[in-house]
């Protein structure tokens, strides 16, 4: 459930329904470079709060705000076995860095990372998919993903659809 990084109120009937639904939902605080730290934890606690299973921070103009921001994010104790929500994070492309900010996002404990093939996915922002495997794959973390089928489904599918390429 999307909703100003300032405003998870409004989410909480939506939250809650698709709780009772058995929906494994999501909490998502938009254009959270808005806010402080503090102000935007306070928020992603509401979602929690709301039965958000995770929470996802959008947003981040710069990499380097992405520190500044992660550090006052309430982290889940026990991990998601124990019931808590995993953090997740969505890495805008308008710095032309969305893969490597996801690197960082993982890094800084994120269980959950908004990434799509040629990087077009709902905002058409997201990080790449398939260089974020890379460097993934780069780092020695087990993930699990054949990186040639990606890279090969990013040029044989998605780019043929595109006019330009999203990340400009």
């Amino acid at each position: 459930m999307a909703t100003h990084c300032t405003e998870a109120d409004v989410s909480a009937q939506h939250i809650a329904f698709a709780r009772e639904l058995g929906m494994d939902t999501v909490g998502f605080l938009m254009m959270s470079h808005m806010t402080s730290p503090e102000q935007l934890a306070q928020q992603a606690l509401k979602m929690e709060s709301y039965g958000a299973t995770c929470i996802y921070v959008v947003g981040f103009r710069r990499g380097d705000e992405h520190e500044r921001y992660s550090r006052s994010l309430p982290r889940p104790q026990g991990g998601a076995e124990a019931g808590n929500r995993p953090p997740g994070c969505t890495r805008t492309i308008t710095s032309v860095s969305a893969w490597a900010n996801s690197i960082a996002a993982v890094e800084e404990g994120c269980d959950r990372i908004d990434a799509s093939l040629a990087g077009m996915g709902a905002g058409a922002g997201n990080a790449p998919l398939e260089v974020f495997i890379a460097a993934a794959d780069k780092l020695g973390w087990n993930h699990g993903t054949d990186l040639y089928a990606l890279m090969n489904a990013a040029d044989e599918l998605v780019r043929p659809l595109q006019d330009r390429p999203v990340a400009g």
